[in-house]
């Protein structure tokens, strides 16, 4: 539902893609397919003055099967199950960012997509409450080109529960709690300042490793018969990251925030009738 919500939408349909190729005629999934609107605010990265706003399609896709699991801005495949622990496969993105004239960024090179992957261990504490721990290798991918862009992790605490509202459909809560860090590739590549690009108001910055953000996240999904909506709001705070004295980190208070909406016209569950 974030301005990463087509990123998201376009990456899990070429996975799923991939993974139907997998699924045997015997396995039981669910797939659902809509279409509708998202609109919000986020900044253009952390740290940012800059917010970018957007009102974009949104493609809703839903899969699930014993092991993948798509569900908006989820991506999740799940490898091993142990008692109260799981490992499981997580992607994550981030949008591209225009150094724009006058912009923090004025002169230096744009910053491309950014794709995440890699492991994710949870812990279920409770039926509503999970504690996870999530590795991603970054890749960004910048004029047809790809490049090496270092490894983000994260740590979770992930409350949700779910309320039936009879007549008026199903109501989903979910609130999150985290903290990440990130290898000083990873922070260069937002933080950096290289030589060649420093000036009077811009020094030059080598980025560490070491904390990125802290964050505090909330929302709701609602679902009623075909139509699906969805709100989510973010708090972001950086006083305590690692980089906090790059000249490209301004903003150490953050918010990101959005609504999406869709209406699902096709649905297709196998295993029902069998």
């Amino acid at each position: 539902m974030s301005g990463r919500a087509l990123y998201y939408q376009v990456a899990m349909a070429l996975l799923l893609c991939l993974h139907m190729l997998k699924v045997q005629a015997k396995d039981d999934y669910t797939l659902e397919v809509g279409a509708g609107f998202t609109a919000g605010q986020l900044p253009e990265y952390l740290g940012s003055p800059d917010d970018y706003e957007f009102v974009l399609p949104f493609p809703y896709i839903y899969y699930q099967d014993d092991s993948l699991t798509i569900a908006q801005n989820t991506l999740k495949d799940q490898l091993y199950t142990i008692g109260p622990f799981e490992l499981s496969l997580s992607a994550s993105g981030a949008i591209p960012v225009k150094s724009r004239t006058g912009s923090l960024r004025d002169g230096m090179p744009d910053l491309g997509w950014v794709g995440e992957l890699g492991p994710a261990l949870e812990y279920k504490l409770s039926p509503q409450l999970t504690l996870a721990l999530q590795v991603r290798k970054a890749i960004g991918f910048e004029s047809s080109s790809f490049s090496d862009v270092g490894w983000h992790s994260s740590t979770r605490l992930m409350w949700h529960n779910s309320l039936s509202l009879h007549k008026l459909g199903d109501l989903i809560l979910h609130s999150e709690l985290s903290i990440d860090h990130a290898d000083s590739h990873f922070h260069q590549y937002y933080y950096g300042v290289d030589t060649n690009y420093q000036t009077s108001d811009r020094a030059y910055y080598a980025a560490k490793s070491g904390i990125n953000n802290m964050a505090l996240s909330a929302g709701l999904t609602w679902r009623y018969k075909q139509l699906w909506l969805g709100l989510y709001a973010k708090y972001f705070n950086l006083s305590k990251a690692a980089n906090e004295a790059s000249p490209l980190l301004i903003e150490h208070n953050q918010l990101s925030a959005g609504i999406a909406f869709s209406w699902i016209f096709w649905t297709n569950k196998r295993g029902d009738n069998e």
